[in-house]
């Protein structure tokens, strides 16, 4: 029998902001979520767009926000 949420949100291969995107709607949350994360909006946008990659302290910070394992996220 598979853990609830591997059944309920199975997770999709794919790049960081896939994995953001899943997370985030997996906690029903949106990218505004993000900001005291990763610091503005901006920011945000971009990674999203994958315009750049998350660094491993953002990477370390999400993986405390989501409680995953960083490396889902690098």
């Amino acid at each position: 029998m598979l853990p609830f949420e591997a059944e309920n949100y199975p997770i999709p291969a794919g790049n960081a902001a896939s994995m953001l995107q899943h997370l985030m709607d997996a906690r029903d949350l949106d990218k505004s979520d993000l900001i005291p994360v990763l610091g503005t909006e901006t920011e945000v946008e971009k990674v999203f767009v994958s315009e750049r990659a998350i660094e491993i302290d953002e990477a370390r910070k999400l993986a405390d926000f989501f409680q995953v394992d960083m490396s889902f996220l690098l």
